[in-house]
């Protein structure tokens, strides 16, 4: 992501107040129009470069009480920062999604990226609606596995 004025203070659980990126995935593609919020199959994730210069993830959904930290272990995520430009590599295994990764599996996915360069200029861009306007997979965009 190309951002000119890198901006974190944020520990987890509110990293997407500062520069940082939200991805929401539906791993049965199973929401319905009109239905906000999100299902038991439904996922939500929070990346950032930290201030310090080290990344920072958050879960900020799962369904199921008590794997939160389990699933957080299972992702591997690295950031850096170079000039103006800020890259991450997310991997996310497919059994932490309880996913089959087979052909013909169609799932939802979003992500917005988050940019704040200060008081009063907060903003985000993102594939499709669904993450900060209100909670809406039925809006994510569907991606068939080959």
């Amino acid at each position: 992501m190309r951002d000119d004025v890198q901006v974190q203070k944020h520990e987890p659980g509110n990293l997407w107040r500062d520069d940082a990126l939200q991805l929401a995935i539906d791993t049965r593609a199973d929401a319905l129009p009109g239905v906000h919020g999100y299902g038991p199959d439904d996922y939500e994730f929070g990346f950032a470069l930290g201030a310090d210069g080290r990344p920072r993830k958050e879960l900020t959904h799962v369904y199921e009480l008590g794997r939160a930290a389990g699933i957080l272990d299972e992702i591997s995520f690295a950031a850096f920062r170079r000039g103006d430009v800020t890259g991450y590599r997310i991997a996310i295994p497919w059994k932490t999604l309880k996913m089959n990764p087979e052909k013909g599996k169609v799932f939802g996915l979003n992500f917005i990226v988050n940019d704040n360069d200060g008081p009063g200029s907060r903003f985000y861009m993102g594939l499709t609606p669904g993450i900060v306007e209100v909670k809406n997979p039925y809006a994510f965009r569907k991606f068939i596995l080959e």
